[in-house]
């Protein structure tokens, strides 16, 4: 009998929290549907499992905890299964393009990395293929949800650390976008193009890149490059002197080279990973 009015009282809650429209509410739903739960009965069977396990915690807790632990509890959950990124139970690949928006002509990539990565790793990706040096924060948007490199309190964001590539919807929507440098917001958009099955005798677990147009972006010279990619050299100030942005930047000038952007994107993959989740 209590099993059964507890049982109750659970699911009139998770409907509950389900119907609420309040920022918490739907940070709730955005974490669940990054794990790949779609459904409104999956994610209340999510919501409803994770009260259980926060009850007695909750009788024997007054202070505001116990916010922060339900939605810890929440991303600990494990991910919905579903056969978009294996076949047959073999490793995939998912292959993905992306260029600088507005300009897919003249700064432009297409990689492939492993379905089981995560959205940061995405982004450590796109941030070494481009030259870019991880010195600002960046942000995902992917069907109306926000995604910050890792969790914080005070944002409504879903962690991009948290969240695996094989877990998004791509079948349903291949297109998101990312903005790296939250103040000079260098706006990227990608698109999931396919899978690919590993070759068993070559499980890489990095980045492959495919192919490219533009050598690659510059740190905090965004209105620069922007006015060079459209055919205006722009002159800046160096040391009380006025020269060309491409004489100040001179590999932006040089054409894309697929050996060498494979060598440096193998190169700062792992170094970006370690600066953004140990270092900071």
């Amino acid at each position: 009998m209590i099993k059964e009015t507890i049982e109750t009282a659970l699911t009139q809650l998770s409907h509950q929290v389900l119907q609420e429209d309040a920022p918490e509410t739907r940070k709730a739903v955005s974490i669940l549907k990054a794990k790949g739960y779609h459904s409104d009965e999956q994610i209340l069977d999510c919501i409803k499992t994770t009260l259980a396990e926060l009850t007695y915690y909750a009788l024997t807790h007054t202070d505001s905890s116990i916010d922060d632990l339900f939605y810890y509890k929440l991303m600990e959950m494990p991910p919905c299964k579903n056969n978009f990124s294996d076949i047959d139970g073999k490793k995939t690949y998912f292959i993905f393009e992306a260029w600088l928006n507005g300009y897919k002509d003249k700064m432009y990539r297409k990689f492939k990395l492993p379905a089981e990565k995560t959205l940061n790793e995405l982004a450590y990706t796109i941030l070494a293929t481009f030259h870019l040096e991880a010195e600002h924060t960046f942000a995902f948007t992917y069907q109306g949800e926000t995604y910050f490199h890792e969790y914080h309190p005070d944002f409504p964001a879903i962690p991009a650390n948290h969240v695996r590539l094989k877990d998004l919807n791509f079948d349903l929507d291949p297109s998101l976008e990312m903005t790296y440098d939250l103040g000079c917001c260098y706006d990227i958009c990608i698109k999931y193009l396919d899978m690919e099955i590993m070759d068993k005798r070559i499980l890489r677990t990095t980045p492959v890149i495919l192919e490219g147009i533009g050598n690659g972006l510059v740190e905090n010279q965004k209105s620069e490059l922007v006015a060079y990619l459209n055919g205006n050299d722009m002159e800046i100030d160096l040391r009380d002197k006025k020269v060309k942005f491409s004489y100040m930047y001179p590999f932006i000038a040089q054409p894309f080279d697929l050996k060498k952007n494979q060598y440096l994107t193998q190169g700062r993959f792992p170094l970006y990973k370690d600066l953004f989740e140990h270092l900071k």
